[in-house]
């Protein structure tokens, strides 16, 4: 939490076009990778993000095309995707839509609810038959 306060302070502090200069600069050096092939790199991230039960045909809906061929501002996109998702900054369906997402399903009563509800019932029954 420190450290993110301490960078917001300096960012602060830098005028925005010199920010903005430096932050297109990361993101192309990010992109090209530094000289490791793109298909490595493309491997790489669906064996990251399927540790969050994300599919490479999930992946592929977002994309809008194949992984084959992802370029490398797609791969910086779903690198921070996976940042925010091991950080706990976001869930996987922020990002993406899956049929059956667990996250999404409708909570079902479990059967603690069940079992409470006729405990209710049977104390109900109880207090009924000591005032008649």
């Amino acid at each position: 939490m420190g450290a993110r306060r301490l960078r917001a302070c300096i960012l602060g502090i830098i005028p925005a076009d010199i920010r903005e200069a430096a932050e297109g600069r990361c993101r192309r050096t990010l992109a090209e990778g530094g000289g490791e092939p793109i298909t490595d790199r493309i491997r790489k991230v669906l064996v990251l993000l399927k540790e969050f039960g994300v599919s490479q045909e999930m992946i592929e809906e977002r994309l809008g095309h194949k992984t084959d061929v992802i370029s490398g501002e797609e791969i910086v996109e779903l690198q921070g995707i996976y940042n925010s998702l091991k950080e706990g900054h976001g869930k996987r369906g922020d990002f993406f839509t899956f049929p059956k997402d667990k996250e999404e399903e409708p909570q079902k009563p479990s059967g603690l609810m069940e079992k409470l509800k006729k405990k209710a019932e049977q104390v109900a029954a109880v207090v009924d038959d000591t005032i008649q």
